[in-house]
């Protein structure tokens, strides 16, 4: 009985030897072993069919090129198994490599991974496409995920619009941009988001790296993204247009306010609209004299009377090569910025009591080939720019030609009177005696 138990287990134990030595041999794909000589000490089947050459190379094959480095590797690492891909013949193969440590081999086992190479090559080349897409399409777009606000990306509009660099935003939050003027606009837009699935045309200010303010308006669609839930946002700028309807708004709203009020209540209403606009601190608007030697200090904001200034000369005429920088607009005949007061070489100091300056924006008006009024503001927060010339600009011009009509409808006024006094004198009748 014990014979036969043990006749039983040695042929249990020859078959299963015998069917894991066969295992590598009915393997469909490569298995190759080398020693610690670089001695290829076995190939199976499917490895000779594979590479008919392979034995005969040995370690010289290309299917092996490196493996005298990997052997090293492995055995530094304490035996872990590597893994690296070849590309050999316009295909590509993925090798397990592992380290058999009682008889110093490695045992390499080859699959071919050309479809999946080709797969992932396809899945490259659509990616990229989409990439350039997204990045060139002219409109400006970020895709950002909704629970923190990361941004995943942005397409180049909105670098040109912002200034962002791509490599400053990607993975950074929104919020921790400061892009947001007010940062509950946001949980606003996702809210609205989550409510209905969509938002269009929503309006919010937006901060841009020089920390000038743009208005926009958002339209946000929802994706779904590696199981996260993103959005695309398309973002359109329409602070020039929201200047313009300002501009008109201001336009009707200050010749209202004309037909009811002094010219100084004017001047000074239509500065503090520009300190508004501009997000100045202070505004002034001087008349220059006919003799183009003289200015008439006419008018400064409330801001800058009521916090800013206490220098007086109100109508006053000063000579204008006594006036400071702030007079290089009527020398060179057109707006100057002076970004950084403080440097500039000519600047003559300022009166007691005037305000500190930071910076200034001084806008001429011409008629008639001479300059007749100069509008300034001054101490943005940031840096002048065109945008505000153009604003200032308008806001000069504006000003001066309500002014003029106003001044024309008082002096024709004036002549209605002196005309129905000279009227009412002209028909009396002298008696005699």
């Amino acid at each position: 009985m014990a014979n036969f138990k043990k006749e039983q287990s040695d042929r249990l134990r020859n078959l299963v030897s015998t069917r894991l030595a066969s295992f590598p041999e009915f393997n469909p794909n490569p298995i190759v072993e080398i020693d610690a000589e670089d001695t290829v000490t076995y190939v199976n089947a499917a490895g000779k069919r594979w590479f008919p050459n392979l034995p005969e190379l040995g370690a010289k094959h290309p299917f092996l090129e490196g493996i005298s480095e990997v052997m090293p590797e492995v055995i530094e690492k304490g035996g872990i198994s590597l893994t690296r891909e070849i590309h050999l013949d316009d295909r590509w193969y993925r090798q397990e490599i592992n380290y058999i440590r009682g008889e110093r081999r490695l045992r390499i086992w080859g699959f071919d991974i050309t479809e999946q190479k080709k797969l992932e090559e396809k899945l490259r080349k659509s990616e990229e496409k989409y990439s350039k897409a997204f990045r060139s399409i002219p409109i400006i777009l970020v895709l950002s995920r909704i629970a923190d606000g990361k941004i995943i990306e942005i397409n180049d509009r909105w670098t040109d619009t912002f200034g962002h660099s791509r490599e400053d935003v990607i993975g950074q939050s929104s919020v921790a941009l400061g892009l947001f003027r007010n940062p509950e606009d946001r949980a606003r837009a996702v809210s609205l988001l989550q409510q209905q699935g969509y938002v269009r045309d929503f309006e919010m200010d937006i901060q841009d790296k020089s920390g000038r303010v743009r208005t926009v308006q958002l339209s946000i669609e929802p994706i779904e993204i590696e199981q996260e839930q993103c959005m695309i946002t398309a973002i359109q700028d329409i602070t020039e247009r929201k200047k313009q309807d300002d501009l008109l708004k201001t336009r009707i709203i200050l010749s209202d306010f004309a037909l009811r009020h002094t010219e100084d209540e004017l001047l000074k209403a239509t500065l503090d609209e520009a300190e508004r606009l501009t997000g100045s601190a202070v505004g002034f608007f001087h008349y220059v004299d006919e003799d183009q030697l003289h200015l008439t200090l006419q008018m400064w904001s409330t801001n800058t009377l009521r916090n800013m200034c206490t220098a007086e000369g109100k109508g006053s005429h000063y000579p204008i090569y006594k006036a400071g920088v702030w007079v290089d607009c009527f020398h060179e005949r057109k707006p100057v910025i002076h970004n950084d007061y403080a440097s500039l070489p000519h600047k003559k100091g300022l009166p007691p009591g005037h305000a500190p300056v930071i910076r200034e924006l001084v806008v001429p008006v011409i008629q008639s080939g001479k300059v007749v009024a100069i509008l300034g503001v001054g101490n943005k927060k940031i840096p002048y720019d065109d945008t505000d010339v153009e604003t200032v600009s308008n806001f000069a011009h504006l000003l001066w030609d309500v002014v003029m009509r106003k001044r024309t409808e008082k002096d024709l006024h004036r002549a209605m009177e002196e005309l129905k006094l000279d009227s009412a004198a002209g028909g009396r009748t002298v008696e005699t005696s």
